[in-house]
């Protein structure tokens, strides 16, 4: 369900509720709707947020679950990718991932 994988991964990352809207620019009362489940978010809200965890709206959604297979098969990766999400700006992100396009796509 969407409310508990949401509250989920904010208590695994670590952050408060305030800490999350600040970083993704949102009220504190929207975010604490999503995750008691009285609110859904937006489109563009949603991918906000999956972006912002490392996951896929379709993770968020309960469609899919393969978060959890990744951090099994790739942990170390998974720990890099959190700590540049929350460390990197934007043009250290972009740059991140033109890398390990780079790598992968050889």
């Amino acid at each position: 369900m969407f409310k508990n994988k949401l509250k989920e991964l904010r208590l695994k990352h670590g952050y408060y509720q305030k800490e999350v809207c600040e970083k993704l620019d949102i009220a504190q009362n929207t975010l604490s709707g999503y995750e008691n489940g009285t609110r859904k978010p937006k489109q563009e809200i949603l991918i906000k947020l999956a972006e912002f965890y490392g996951v896929t709206t379709d993770y968020l959604l309960g469609q899919e679950n393969t978060i959890d297979n990744l951090e099994e098969e790739f942990p170390e990766a998974i720990q890099l990718i959190r700590k540049a999400n929350k460390n990197l700006s934007t043009e250290g992100k972009e740059i991140l991932m033109k890398m390990m396009k780079a790598v992968i796509e050889k």
